[in-house]
């Protein structure tokens, strides 16, 4: 389906979740919990999906993929249950954008310089919660600071990929943003059946592959992978620069990618792993993880969709716990959306 400014819509008949709002909430507040004796800062940062009635212009097909009263849902069992959040759909409506500036028109994701804005405002965020002093004089969320490279008319996403070419009427820019400053990385990333990969050096080296512009077929160009390869099952960025700096684990899903290479100068090591894939038979390994690591921050950053039951693999062994939530984690902090 395609709005007034001819941007790509998924259709769906249905909410896909199969985990309920307070089902979700509760398994981040259990996860909060368990981190809290270590002194770790949990976070949950919800990212869009693409469409909402306050961003898509002229666009009323049904079905639509509109999961946004599912998130308001999540969002206010987190208030209940005081677990800390970032809505990012209200970092792009009180700038007043709209899906073309948000989202390629051809894909599901959000673009490159859509990413460097939202993680400026979750910058901003841990700041203001947390006291974090990260980023204190800006200079890292000054876009004066990165080279913007822009290629026109070179990327067929997804949805666009879905639809052809003919309906799609256009394929989208793609611009790489990197650091004017010097930076260093060793980035380590393994896949599926155990295969890893290592790399040193600047961003536009290690976290930023650019292979893809060698691609002569646009239904094979697929940009989205350029920063951190799109999603894999776990990756890691060491910061030679910032040694001293904080640690952060991204439970996460493929937007999270931009993000964390944009937050890396400000961190000594970053760890992602993919949710639905990092523990496929729900067994529990990400906890047994953070009982073995020890982070500053984790979040927990996943699209609107990946709110489901294989997208937070963790605190599963009490089902009707945490599909109802339990009554003493619901006592604890104050529904304001009661009210």
């Amino acid at each position: 389906m395609r709005d007034e400014d001819s941007v790509l819509y998924s259709g769906n008949f249905y909410n896909n979740s199969n985990l309920s709002a307070p089902g979700i909430a509760g398994r981040m507040r259990r996860l909060q919990d368990s981190l809290k004796d270590k002194g770790t800062k949990l976070v949950v940062i919800m990212y869009p999906t693409k469409f909402r009635e306050d961003w898509s212009r002229g666009y009323y097909g049904i079905p639509y993929n509109n999961l946004n009263a599912y998130g308001d849902e999540v969002l206010r069992y987190l208030r209940r249950y005081d677990v800390d959040y970032v809505d990012v759909r209200d970092v792009f409506r009180d700038a007043d954008m709209k899906a073309k500036d948000i989202f390629y028109h051809t894909d599901h994701h959000w673009t490159v310089p859509s990413a460097f804005y939202a993680t400026g405002k979750i910058i901003d965020h841990l700041n203001q919660k947390f006291e974090a002093n990260l980023d204190p004089d800006g200079y890292y969320r000054d876009l004066n600071n990165y080279t913007i490279e822009t290629y026109s008319h070179i990327y067929m996403g997804s949805q666009g990929r879905d639809a052809g070419l003919i309906y799609s009427r256009r394929l989208d820019d793609y611009s790489f943003l990197y650091p004017k400053f010097a930076t260093n990385y060793h980035y380590y990333s393994r896949y599926k059946g155990g295969k890893e990969a290592n790399k040193d050096g600047p961003i536009d080296r290690t976290l930023i592959d650019r292979k893809y512009l060698d691609y002569a077929d646009p239904y094979d160009r697929e940009m989205n992978n350029s920063y951190l390869q799109g999603v894999v099952r776990f990756d890691q960025i060491d910061n030679k620069l910032n040694p001293n700096g904080p640690t952060a684990l991204f439970i996460r899903d493929s937007y999270s990618s931009p993000v964390a290479t944009f937050l890396s100068p400000m961190f000594s090591r970053i760890e992602l792993l993919w949710s639905l894939h990092f523990s496929p038979t729900g067994d529990g390994s990400i906890q047994k993880m953070l009982e073995k690591k020890h982070f500053d921050y984790v979040f927990v950053a996943l699209a609107l969709d990946n709110f489901t039951n294989e997208g937070t693999p963790f605190y599963t062994d009490d089902p009707k716990a945490a599909e109802n939530g339990d009554a003493d984690v619901a006592a604890q902090g104050q529904d304001p959306a009661a009210h």
